[in-house]
């Protein structure tokens, strides 16, 4: 028994020895592309190991539906040279298919050794897709309505698309892909259906002037599997300045913060203005200063901008009306005061040539003007004049007016007259007149005295004297 169970373990351990003798070479099949369209072909390839000696290998598709070729096209029609104990140069395997439909497949390839005629079988696994080779799945186009636009516009972006497959294919996404828009929307195609896309895009008012590299990209399962582009132009935009304004006011003062923005795409340099009347302008300061504009006629207030694409620039108007306030305050405050300390009663002397004396001045008619200024009675007036010494007083009649109530000398003044007038009623005024004439004849030119005005006043006396009169010869 113990015999018959070793002759049974020495004859399998022959058998497997043999069938490991028996095995001359080795194939190696490596896949480079195993994913192929209908039209395509798929490509493997080929190394051979050989352990005996100098032999050819053929090889065959053991599938009528796929056709055979190699590189070198000798590897296929006349075997693959392999020398003992060695391995063969790159051979590559190209398996096209024959009016098959989309779907996965197991190839069997064999390789057979020429000189012991063993031969060994691989199934390559192959996969047809549902394109058409050289073409995307989908057949895509691009249009921009409009192609050339200008900065804050709007644009409509139309891709027309086409599946060129017998198969529907569902969870498609589109994608805009640019530095100007972007977009991204989901969709399905049927079989062989065609399909417009339409998407809108706003297009930055700062937008820069040039043109812009528009892309559509179809993809699926993140691959792409379809995809185009087109060319957007977008224009050089110069529109006005905007303009913000915000105000405030405060005591006797008002204040403009004024924001110009550039909303174009380029550079622009313009004059900015603000409304202004003449006397507006009187209490008008800024920051920066301000220029007067002549515009349509009108005066206006202006600043020249220059600001780059979205730049901005910030101007503070200060109207401020303290200053001028307070003057007008200030005028009105001493004109009060002047008529509250100012004299109530009011004295003017005048004088006219009556002849003249050797080319000088000869004779003088003298007036004199008391008024009261007040609206209350004055008391107890009298007037006091004096005649200087180089003339003297003409004796006559004061027919119309007052004579004085006294004529006497002084030792410094001259002649002195004094007029006892009484009371003066509100607004009640007074005239006085007398004569002299100059002792010698004056050339040049000399002052009458003062007048001196003494009265009685809410009981107190006061005293006033009138400027002096100059008298030119």
């Amino acid at each position: 028994m113990g015999n018959r169970r070793l002759g049974i373990l020495i004859t399998l351990f022959l058998i497997c020895a043999s069938s490991v003798i028996a095995t001359d070479f080795v194939v190696d099949i490596d896949p480079v592309k195993d994913k192929i369209a209908s039209n395509e072909s798929a490509v493997f390839e080929l190394s051979i190991d050989n352990f005996g000696k100098d032999d050819r290998f053929s090889l065959s598709s053991k599938d009528p539906r796929w056709s055979l070729l190699t590189v070198p096209l000798t590897h296929f029609t006349s075997g693959v040279p392999v020398e003992a104990n060695g391995t063969s140069d790159g051979t590559t395997i190209y398996l096209k298919p024959v009016g098959l439909s989309v779907g996965k497949y197991k190839v069997g390839f064999e390789i057979s050794s020429r000189n012991t005629g063993e031969t060994q079988e691989e199934l390559l696994d192959i996969e047809i897709g549902s394109y058409a080779a050289g073409q995307p799945v989908i057949r895509t186009g691009l249009e921009l309505v409009p192609a050339v636009t200008l900065p804050g516009n709007k644009i409509s972006i139309k891709v027309n698309l086409e599946n060129q497959n017998t198969l529907n294919m569902q969870g498609l996404s589109l994608k805009i892909v640019s530095d100007l828009v972007s977009a991204e929307e989901k969709f399905d195609l049927a079989a062989l259906e065609e399909k417009t896309l339409e998407l809108t895009a706003d297009i930055d008012a700062s937008a820069e002037a040039k043109e812009y590299n528009i892309k559509a990209i179809i993809t699926r399962d993140n691959e792409i599997v379809g995809q185009t582009e087109a060319i957007l132009s977008v224009l050089t935009s110069l529109p006005e300045f905007k303009k913000e304004v915000i105000s405030s006011t405060g005591f006797l003062k008002a204040i403009d913060e004024l924001t110009v923005t550039n909303d174009g795409n380029a550079r622009i340099a313009k004059t900015v203005t603000m409304p202004a009347s003449t006397i507006k302008r009187w209490f008008t300061s800024a920051e920066p200063d301000f220029k007067v504009v002549k515009q349509d006629g009108k005066r206006l207030i202006g600043w020249d901008v220059d600001l780059k694409a979205g730049e901005s620039m910030r101007i503070v108007i200060t109207r401020d009306y303290k200053t001028f306030t307070f003057a007008v305050v200030l005028i009105f405050a001493l004109i009060a005061a002047y008529f509250v300390v100012r004299p109530s009663v009011y004295a003017k002397k005048t004088a006219m040539k009556i002849s003249k004396k050797e080319g000088g001045i000869g004779e003088l008619n003298i007036l004199l003007k008391v008024k009261n200024r007040s609206n209350k009675t004055i008391q107890d007036v009298m007037v006091e004049d004096s005649i200087p010494k180089i003339a003297e007083l003409v004796k006559e009649e004061y027919v119309g007016t007052l004579a004085p109530a006294s004529i006497f000398r002084h030792e410094t003044r001259g002649t002195v007259m004094r007029w006892e007038l009484g009371n003066l009623e509100p607004k009640e005024e007074r005239l006085l007149r007398y004569r002299l004439k100059s002792r010698i004849s004056i050339l040049g030119s000399f002052n009458l005295p003062k007048i001196k005005v003494k009265y009685v006043q809410d009981e107190k006396p006061v005293t006033i004297y009138s400027r002096k009169k100059r008298i030119v010869g």
